[in-house]
């Protein structure tokens, strides 16, 4: 890549190139506007020009001019042009832009920024790439002069000169659009009543909405605040007062809707997590089940071992009595025999089913409470 550098003063052109070396780029100087002129003939390698405005012979709006004329018949493509002068005024900005000129820096410059230019310029560090820009319009030097300055920015710009094709055009692509420039005097509508239909016909509150005109008065500027207009810009205003007050908004609307995609992952998170402490809890209440199951289970065993042993004594004595005097029991005395020999087999039996009720379920008690029902291991057959 290689810097064109034309200014007539040679200390300013020493300056220049000091300031850009840190761009790793080539250099070229002149010091007049034919010999510009002259050089873009001869070269096709020029990646970024500077130019002093105010000049002997060719001055820089004529440079500019002839150079332009010279791309169209080579058809080259149009290398960018950064005035550098020590006269500013809104008049020459404006001829500047009309002519193609990407931006105006006014001598004395602060250090770093002719090197921010350049390399926004140069490597396409735009503070509004990936933007779309509506700008409606109706004087086209207005148009040519706005959407130059927001595409050298590396915004997406339409261009619409009247409500009824505006209308139609937000209708339809409103979702996609991150900023509308209105001019409020068109010749059809003003700019409240083309905000009133994006912010109640079309619904979208956010979206924010410039509106400019050569004057207003305090009443009317209040005005449009209190229809939903955002900003208010008056003419005829400089590109950087421009670029800056779309940036400002822009910026607002890209935070919140940051804002808005972190509460989204928040909301996300948070009914994950739910997910996940639910299905934690029931994991937690199998276990306590399965553990008051496996406790029952153990207190069985232990019963049926600790009861069985008494109880097998119980019987092997009462077997005892009736082999030695079974036959001597009257009536009576053998029903309350028969009486113990079914409670011991009732005992037993109950001991048995208390081994093997490994098989019981959970069931709903009262209040979401569950109880191990055991009813099915002793009910009587």
């Amino acid at each position: 890549m290689k810097i064109l550098i034309v200014d007539d003063n040679k200390i300013i052109r020493t300056i220049i190139k000091k300031e850009l070396e840190g761009l790793d780029v080539e250099f070229a100087e002149v010091s007049s506007g034919e010999e510009a002129i002259r050089y873009f003939v001869m070269h096709d390698d020029i990646s970024l020009i500077t130019l002093d405005l105010n000049m002997e012979g060719f001055s820089g709006f004529e440079t500019l001019e002839k150079i332009r004329h010279l791309q169209e018949i080579k058809k080259r493509e149009a290398v960018p042009v950064i005035f550098v002068t020590s006269s500013d005024s809104v008049r020459d900005r404006f001829k500047g832009f009309e002519l193609g000129a990407i931006n105006f820096l006014v001598k004395p410059f602060e250090n770093g920024q002719l090197y921010k230019m350049a390399e926004e310029i140069l490597f396409q560090t735009t503070i509004f790439s990936d933007t779309n820009i509506l700008v409606v319009d109706d004087c086209k030097i207005s148009q040519r002069i706005i959407k130059k300055s927001l595409e050298n920015e590396g915004a997406k710009v339409t261009v619409i000169n009247n409500s009824k094709d505006a209308r139609k055009f937000l209708s339809e692509n409103i979702q996609d659009l991150d900023l509308v420039f209105l001019e409020y005097n068109l010749p059809d509508i003003n700019g409240i009543e083309l905000t009133f239909f994006i912010r109640h016909n079309l619904g979208n509150k956010k979206i924010p909405v410039i509106i400019t005109s050569p004057d207003s008065s305090n009443e009317e500027i209040l005005n449009f605040f209190t229809h939903g207009i955002t900003d208010y810009i008056t003419k005829p205003f400089l590109k950087e007062e421009l670029v800056a007050r779309l940036h400002n908004h822009l910026e607002r609307i890209k935070s919140l809707k940051l804002l808005d995609q972190k509460i989204q992952d928040n909301e996300l998170l948070i009914e994950k997590l739910k997910e996940s402490n639910d299905s934690l809890r029931t994991t937690q209440n199998k276990l306590l089940q399965s553990e008051k199951k496996n406790a029952v289970l153990a207190t069985g065993v232990t019963a049926n071992h600790e009861i069985n042993q008494p109880l097998m004594i119980l019987q092997g004595n009462l077997d005892l009595l009736v082999h030695r005097i079974g036959d001597n029991l009257n009536e009576k005395e053998k029903k309350y025999l028969d009486k113990s020999f079914n409670a011991i087999n009732r005992i037993q039996s109950i001991l048995n089913k208390l081994k093997n009720i490994d098989s019981a379920e959970y069931t709903n008690y009262s209040d979401n409470q569950l109880m191990l029902d055991l009813s099915g291991e002793f009910n009587e057959e």
